[in-house]
């Protein structure tokens, strides 16, 4: 029997496991490295690269306006890659472990290991709390500015999956994380020498805030593949909150992500706007007039790649910008 587009597709962003394409029961209970690859969104390491992206974005931008030198840049570069890969795995990991129960119940999620029991709730516990142990250590040679920075995003992201059930948009708690990240990277970077003057840090501040508009505009298009299910079982979320005009809202989004990265570097170079404000304008653009919201499996296949796809012009704008310095 072919196997489905949506089972592909939940087993490649959402940790979950489709039994035509894998053995079953005893066998797949058995590959416990495969259920903790599964677990922490490894396979591909999607999860990985959208905590990542946010805070390049921050150290690009620190790295352009300090004219630091390459060398720094990729050290700094290289220890926040490390700590982003263990903090994805807490926060992925502990958000299936809150959500195990209203998991089973969603088609797309059932088959994530806690649901399906192929780790138990108290071996997903001490994997999270391993991983964030991890993300401590590599936070050592960071700034102190940087340590005292991650504090709001490990809070949030503990606090995410209790929103789906307590605020209508849970998307806006993923986006401070999202946001916040730049931040950390600007702080990794060293980039804490304007304390106190608004008008050196306006751009860095419009910077997390395109980046938190695109984390709910991308999240949103995620959140219609599960729309029926969550109704059914009262998740909340954007895309439930939005339910006959979401695609204008969509639109809104873009038009707010693509002002704020323009103002976000009015005074950059073209490299800049070509990557960061037109690349993300066209995709973004391109990606809602040909979404269907009402298909799980477009909507999955759109919103994996656009977060991937528009973080990565993002960081190819700051990247060109410091280059250029």
């Amino acid at each position: 029997m072919a196997t489905s587009k949506a089972a592909i597709c939940s087993e490649k962003y959402t940790g979950g496991y489709d039994e035509a394409r894998h053995p079953v029961d005893h066998e797949r209970n058995a590959s416990w490295l495969l259920s903790y690859i599964q677990l922490s969104r490894l396979n591909p390491p999607i999860s990985w690269f959208l905590v990542f992206l946010p805070e390049i974005f921050g150290v690009l931008h620190a790295a352009a306006a300090l004219r630091s030198p390459g060398r720094d840049v990729l050290c700094v570069a290289a220890v926040i890659l490390v700590h982003s890969f263990f903090i994805s795995n807490a926060g992925v990991a502990w958000n299936d472990l809150v959500d195990a129960d209203i998991d089973a119940k969603v088609e797309r999620t059932k088959n994530r290991p806690i649901a399906r029991g192929a780790i138990s709730r108290t071996a997903a516990f001490v994997f999270v709390c391993s991983q964030v142990a991890f993300a401590g250590i590599c936070l050592m040679p960071v700034p102190r500015a940087a340590v005292v920075a991650m504090g709001p995003i490990v809070v949030s992201t503990g606090y995410y999956p209790f929103a789906k059930r307590h605020i209508p948009a849970p998307q806006l708690v993923i986006a401070f994380c999202m946001s916040w990240a730049v931040m950390f990277g600007r702080l990794a970077m060293g980039r804490d020498d304007d304390r106190g003057h608004w008008m050196n840090y306006k751009p860095v501040v419009y910077l997390m805030a395109a980046t938190a508009v695109w984390t709910v505009l991308c999240d949103t298009v995620y959140a219609h593949q599960d729309l029926a299910d969550d109704c059914k079982v009262g998740v909340r979320s954007l895309a439930v909150l939005v339910q006959g005009y979401a695609k204008c809202s969509l639109w809104l989004l873009l038009v707010a992500m693509v002002m704020l990265l323009y103002y976000s570097g009015a005074h950059d170079g073209v490299a800049y706007h070509v990557f960061s404000v037109g690349g993300c304008a066209v995709y973004t653009a391109t990606m809602l007039a040909l979404v269907d919201l009402k298909d799980p499996v477009s909507c999955g296949k759109w919103a994996g790649s656009s977060f991937g796809f528009i973080g990565f012009l993002i960081a190819s704008g700051l990247l060109a910008q410091y280059l250029a310095t």
